[in-house]
């Protein structure tokens, strides 16, 4: 079983924390039901998260799982690399975080991103729950007017459990915009 925790991890060099990231923190924190961790390090279990990844909604009813993904896009079978869950001394883990030294041996961090070569394991494993798309995705990268305009229009977000930002392609300076429209949702 998953325990109540979320880590966030924040493993980005080209900037530091800043109002999003912190935003996203507090957020958790209220909504989850679970401990919020803040680090860069994965062998506890728990939920781990990208920092740019905001809840709406517990996520209590995932612990019953071993393993959680989130479909990015269901139809290409791609997997969110930003959130997952998992037990305490997971295999899936440990196979991602060595993936991962074998392929950037030195990084003193291990990343999320290492999930991506085990995507077709993951995908065919039928003990590991995938959340459906609109769990994560209810606005797609490509939609920029809802991180960019203010009064763009109204969202339904009653059926997902919180939204992947990517707050890698929002220009910073429309993050209190962003924080703006979430402080009403969440």
């Amino acid at each position: 079983m998953i325990p109540l925790v979320i880590h966030y991890f924040w493993c980005a060099d080209k900037r530091d924390l800043g109002p999003l990231e912190l935003f996203t923190l507090e957020n958790a924190r209220r909504n989850s039901g679970c401990e919020v961790v803040l680090h860069t390090a994965a062998t506890e279990g728990g939920f781990y998260s990208d920092t740019d990844i905001v809840l709406f909604k517990s996520l209590i009813d995932l612990t019953s799982y071993n393993n959680i993904f989130a479909y990015q896009n269901k139809s290409y079978k791609t997997i969110c690399i930003g959130f997952f869950g998992c037990s305490p001394d997971n295999p899936l883990i440990k196979k991602s975080e060595k993936t991962y030294r074998d392929l950037y041996p030195g990084k003193n961090y291990w990343s999320l991103a290492s999930f991506r070569v085990l995507i077709p394991e993951i995908l065919t494993n039928s003990e590991i729950y995938i959340c459906p798309q609109k769990d994560f995705f209810p606005v797609r990268m490509k939609d920029t007017t809802f991180y960019t305009e203010e009064n763009e229009r109204t969202r339904d977000f009653s059926k997902s459990r919180g939204i992947h930002l990517w707050a890698h392609v929002i220009p910073q300076e429309c993050f209190p915009i962003v924080i703006k429209k979430l402080r009403a949702v969440a």
